[in-house]
């Protein structure tokens, strides 16, 4: 019997520490949302023109990126470069359902859902008055803006949820920022 126990003890501690990867719910994660799209099923635009209700209940089983595909995140001026996977699963997003109006996602942190991105596509001329992204020829880096236009133009609904203070935690300890 102590036989056993010694053979399961040491294949326990050899799978945990051979095991790499992250695990769902772990880290800085990014979803896409399976919800009816918040642009193209907007009733009240003036209202706010790309408001997503977050719910972990919404978003799809596995993350679009996480921690491992984030070479470096840059929380001032909320840019984050890709490792090679990380660019490779941004070129791979299929916009043909939705074309120039995006794909919604959603930052997790260790499993919460932080807030929104819409990732819009090369070329989209779309903006968003929340988070957004626009995909640029050089997919290794992109920013997290927050609303459009200027005077009264200005598309901008509610507080800036990019500075999330738990998010700023995580990333600056995780990406030695400043």
């Amino acid at each position: 019997m102590k036989k056993t126990q010694i053979i399961l003890i040491i294949f326990i501690l050899t799978f945990g520490i051979g095991c790499k990867g992250q695990v769902n719910g772990s880290g800085i994660e990014f979803y896409v949302q399976n919800i009816p799209h918040p642009i193209l099923t907007n009733k009240n635009p003036e209202k706010c023109y790309c408001c997503i209700e977050l719910s972990k209940n919404n978003l799809y089983t596995e993350p679009l990126i996480n921690d491992l595909d984030i070479e470096e995140f840059n929380w001032e001026k909320q840019r984050i470069k890709l490792t090679e996977n990380g660019m490779k699963k941004f070129v791979e997003l299929d916009f043909s359902t939705n074309g120039v109006y995006g794909i919604p996602t959603a930052i997790v942190l260790n499993g919460k859902p932080i807030y929104s991105v819409m990732i819009f596509p090369i070329g989209s001329s779309v903006a968003c008055d929340r988070a957004y992204v626009h995909l640029s020829n050089d997919s290794s880096e992109f920013y997290i803006h927050y609303g459009a236009g200027i005077g009264k133009n200005e598309m901008r609904y509610g507080g800036d949820p990019r500075f999330n203070l738990e998010l700023k935690k995580y990333v600056n300890k995780k990406f030695k920022n400043n």
